[in-house]
């Protein structure tokens, strides 16, 4: 009790010493202040310093992405494991990122604690050779207070902000918030059976894991599986993954059910929208807030028949319902059947656009479509033509995975148990600058779901890889980005004899 009040006492002094001009972000660090010696996160740590103001910008600009000033200082962990704190501004529903760097000796983490609770961190990163990106979300208004600790040696530190020009369904799979993308699935159980899971991502010294646990059951008879088209998206703007499913009940009959995520997982579905005129299997579906409304829109590809096909653009009202829709796009030279989809963005620009690789006789294309300022047409352009690649041997995804604020397209290729990630830059300007960012000769394509997000909270996205052993054995396996690459070598997120990877589907921002 005597250590949590001392942890009060001391976070709290730290920000009574702040004046009003100080408020514009982070300050630098006075070591000889104030050492008092508390105890957070159940390591004991010396705390010195206070707060001194510096030209470093609070994260207050949504548009303009941009750097500041440094915060520095020394780190002396040579006795005793020390820890130093600062304080930025952020405005609500803002994501701020920070880079920060130590002696690569130094094994060091950084914690950001929002205003209204200063003894649990919102976010937590660990230092790897020397360097780490930590990105946060403000869910509130006011000064949050960063803390980095080292547990032993000597050397200079420094953290660099940067505002992020990133709205709404930044991080389409966090269910709970942290900042880490999680994952949700949902499991046929048979009987029209069905349920809901989230895979929450946990972070220890050891590294990441995943934290299975149930969100939902259908009774029998009520979800058949074979009949949805899910997707993942946070379509009432509160940062939570929500989940949305087209559901088929024959004919041209369907509806939008609503699983809105909360606190302790998600609610029960709500229906949303519903159609007599709507076949769900002629409906493939991908989520993205394109109009930059802070919450994210759903547009449906539809098949009407043989090459033609068309896209129609489903608005959101504040609680996530879906508003009637209105056609964006019509062609009858558009092959629907091979056709994948995924969400490109936002960028530094915080636009949102939908890339496709369309499948030709052997070979296919990236398509980028670009919905227009009035968002009436999503406009379609061809970025570059693939002689190489396969579509029926091919999975597409996207993320930012060198951290330079534009997400890449990402095309798994795979033959037998040969299996590679190719990365596509700059695909949001009309370019495509492509490298190879990973490969196995030991994994095959058809028995594994790729999804990108940030599994480990370092600011870049990840590839978490969730592979079918067969006989109801899977795991999932992260590729953490190296800025721009992947290891060869996974680590292992989370493994189970009783998944069925089967009767599993992983949800995504697209189907």
């Amino acid at each position: 009790m005597r250590s949590k009040i001392a942890v009060i006492i001391c976070l709290i002094t730290g920000l009574l010493i702040l004046s009003e001009s100080a408020l514009l972000g982070l300050g630098a660090v006075n070591d000889s202040v104030r050492p008092d010696r508390v105890v957070i996160g159940g390591s004991s740590f010396s705390i010195k310093g206070s707060y001194s103001p510096t030209n470093i910008k609070g994260i207050t600009d949504r548009v303009a992405a941009g750097n500041y000033a440094p915060w520095s200082g020394d780190l002396d962990a040579y006795d005793n494991p020390v820890a130093v704190y600062s304080l930025i501004n952020v405005l609500a529903n803002m994501t701020g990122r920070l880079f920060i760097q130590v002696d690569p000796t130094m094994k060091a983490e950084i914690s950001v604690y929002a205003p209204s609770d200063l003894q649990r961190p919102i976010t937590l990163a660990y230092t790897r050779f020397g360097t780490a990106l930590v990105t946060f979300r403000a869910r509130e208004a006011g000064n949050y207070m960063l803390v980095l600790r080292a547990q032993k040696g000597y050397g200079k530190f420094t953290v660099q902000t940067y505002t992020v020009a990133i709205g709404a369904g930044s991080l389409a799979s966090d269910v709970n918030l942290d900042g880490t993308s999680d994952a949700v699935a949902l499991y046929n159980y048979g009987n029209s059976s069905t349920g809901l899971w989230t895979f929450i991502s946990r972070y220890d010294w050891q590294g990441p894991f995943f934290t299975p646990l149930p969100a939902w059951l259908s009774g029998p008879v009520t979800f058949d599986p074979f009949r949805e088209s899910t997707i993942l998206g946070d379509f009432n703007g509160d940062g939570r993954a929500d989940v949305l499913s087209l559901y088929g009940y024959g004919g041209t009959t369907s509806a939008f059910w609503l699983w809105r995520g909360t606190a302790n997982g998600y609610t029960n579905p709500e229906m949303v929208f519903f159609s007599t005129g709507w076949e769900q299997g002629r409906t493939k579906l991908v989520s993205g807030d394109f109009d930059q409304d802070g919450r994210d829109e759903v547009v449906a590809f539809y098949l009407y028949s043989g090459t033609t096909t068309g896209a129609f653009f489903f608005d959101t009202a504040a609680d996530g319902a879906l508003i009637y829709p209105r056609q964006v796009f019509f062609s009858e030279f558009w092959d629907w059947g091979r056709t994948m989809l995924a969400t490109l963005g936002p960028n530094e620009a915080n636009t949102v656009s939908i890339v496709a690789m369309y499948g030709y006789s052997g070979s296919t294309a990236i398509w980028r479509f670009m919905p227009t300022r009035d968002m009436i047409f999503f406009v379609p352009k061809k970025i570059v033509d693939l002689t190489d690649i396969v579509y029926e041997k091919s999975k597409i995804f996207t993320g930012d995975i060198n951290g330079d604020w534009s997400s890449e397209v990402l095309i798994a290729t795979g033959d037998g148990d040969t299996t590679a990630i190719h990365s596509f830059a700059g695909v949001d300007k009309g370019e495509a600058s492509r490298s190879q960012v990973w490969g196995s000769t030991a994994w095959t394509i058809s028995r594994s779901t790729f999804l990108s997000g940030d599994f480990n909270s370092d600011g870049i996205a990840d590839v978490t890889i969730f592979y079918n052993y067969g006989d109801g054995k899977m795991a999932a396996w992260l590729l953490p980005s190296m800025v721009g690459v992947f290891p060869s070598d996974p680590q292992l997120l989370y493994y189970s004899p009783y998944w069925d990877n089967n009767q599993a589907r992983w949800l995504r921002r697209q189907q």
